[in-house]
C-alpha cells in the first residue's frame, strides 16, 4: 500500500511540477497565475505530506505520532487553505472581485475549520 501511495502522489507532484515548468515565465504577470501557482504549491506540500504520513502510519514511538498528526493536521487545512484559493481564483478568472459576503463566509467556514482542526488535536 505504501507503494501506491508514492506513486499515485508522485505522479501528482510531477504534474504540479510540470505545470509550474510550463508557465514559469507568466506566474508573478498577474493575479490569476499568482493563485494558481499557491495552490498548485499547497497541493505538492500535501502530496509530500500524504507521504510522510503514511510512511509513519502504524509505527510505534513518539516521533511517529508527532509525525502522523503534523501530516494528518496540514492535509485537513490543506483543504481549507485550497478551497479559499479556487474561490478565489474563480473569481479572477470570471473577472470578479471576491465580495464582502462571499470574504466573509468563506472565512467563518474556514474558522470553524481550524476550530475543528484544533479540537481535534
Amino acid at each position: 500500500m505504501f507503494a501506491a501511495s508514492c506513486i499515485s502522489n508522485g505522479i501528482g507532484i510531477a504534474m504540479m511540477l510540470m505545470l509550474i515548468i510550463t508557465n514559469r515565465e507568466h506566474i508573478n504577470r498577474n493575479r490569476l497565475t499568482r493563485h494558481l501557482f499557491r495552490a498548485v504549491i499547497v497541493t505538492i506540500l500535501s502530496c509530500i505530506a500524504e507521504i510522510i504520513g503514511f510512511a509513519a502510519d502504524g509505527k510505534p514511538g513518539m516521533v511517529f505520532t508527532v509525525i502522523l498528526y503534523i501530516s494528518d493536521s496540514w492535509l485537513f487545512f490543506s483543504v481549507i487553505l485550497i478551497t479559499y484559493l479556487w474561490l478565489v481564483f474563480v473569481c479572477c478568472l470570471t473577472e470578479n472581485s471576491v465580495s464582502r459576503v462571499m470574504n466573509g463566509v468563506v472565512l467563518g467556514i474556514d474558522l470553524i475549520g481550524v476550530a475543528a482542526l484544533i479540537l481535534n488535536v
